[in-house]
């Protein structure tokens, strides 16, 4: 059944065996079909039929067998941006089989088994740094078949990476869909990030890496923004990882509330909604046992 004359049509098989291939989280036939038409190659719909002995199957069971079509180059290569899987219905010939499916367009041909999976297409993969010195990442990805989630990675050296967060993927296989994340901890020099795409089975792959530069204040301390509502953002530029305290007192020196914040560096957001502040002028001392800084601070 075809939707448009191919010319002349070349089917070959590029490889053969009986022991199958490891492929991504699962494995391929080691038989592959290449089809070339002299004609309307990637306009033409079909209905193909493969067959396959009983030895090339390698006693996996046909019905849990899946037809794949890539364009890929090298099989090394396959992605989901390149490659489509067909569930493909299965006629038995005594033990040998034959499995067909439709498709468009015209390429290599295998097998897969159930373990198979295409890993998720990143489509882009970018950040910069906002005015509040947080590192926005932002990413585009699809194709999210089977697909549980990313871990976003940090590291201050480029080599050695730990997790942050978790984002768990949205919906929209086909589509492309869009994530961003902040990280509102960077700290000064350079601050690499790469993501760490898991598939539900745990298997995973990483991102190419994203360097975002801080070159910080040159201070202790400065503000993120200023007025203010219901949080004061402070940037600390602990390198020592000292402990740091902050406490917030109005223009007479009546002390409000502090904070202990522990060895902690980058961006550091203080609650003052439980306050109730009236709108004004109020000042915010940070000290690290060896610093003292104090910031005026004026609330909405």
């Amino acid at each position: 059944n075809l939707s448009a004359e191919p010319g002349c049509v070349q089917v070959s098989v590029v490889s053969a065996g009986t022991t199958w291939v490891p492929l991504g989280a699962g494995n391929r036939s080691a038989k592959v079909f290449q089809i070339e038409p002299s004609a309307n190659g990637s306009a033409t719909s079909y209905s193909l039929s493969l067959y396959f002995t009983a030895d090339e199957l390698n006693g996996r069971s046909p019905s849990n067998l899946k037809i794949a079509k890539t364009s890929a180059a090298n099989l090394s290569e396959v992605n989901a941006s390149n490659t489509i899987i067909v569930t493909p219905t299965v006629t038995m010939l005594g033990t040998n089989a034959v499995f067909t499916g439709d498709f468009t367009g015209f390429s290599k041909f295998f097998l897969v088994d159930e373990s198979f999976v295409l890993p998720v297409t990143l489509v882009s993969f970018t950040g910069k740094l906002n005015e509040r010195a947080e590192a926005v990442l932002d990413w585009e990805v699809s194709r999210q078949y089977d697909f549980r989630g990313f871990d976003v990675e940090r590291s201050n050296d480029g080599t050695h990476f730990s997790a942050i967060q978790n984002i768990p993927a949205t919906q929209g296989y086909g589509s492309i869909v869009s994530y961003t994340y902040a990280d509102k901890n960077i700290t000064e020099g350079a601050n690499y990030y790469r993501l760490r795409m898991i598939d539900n089975d745990g298997h995973f792959t990483y991102s190419p890496v994203v360097r975002i530069n801080y070159q910080g204040s040159g201070r202790f301390v400065s503000l993120a923004g200023n007025p203010v509502a219901d949080a004061i953002t402070v940037l600390l530029n602990n390198r020592d990882l000292r402990p740091v305290s902050a406490t917030l007192f109005n223009v007479i020196g009546a002390r409000i509330g502090s904070w202990h914040l522990g060895s902690r560096t980058g961006t550091v957001s203080l609650p003052i909604d439980q306050f109730k502040l009236t709108p004004g002028i109020y000042l915010l001392q940070i000290s690290d046992g060896a610093r003292v800084t104090t910031l005026k601070v004026q609330k909405k």
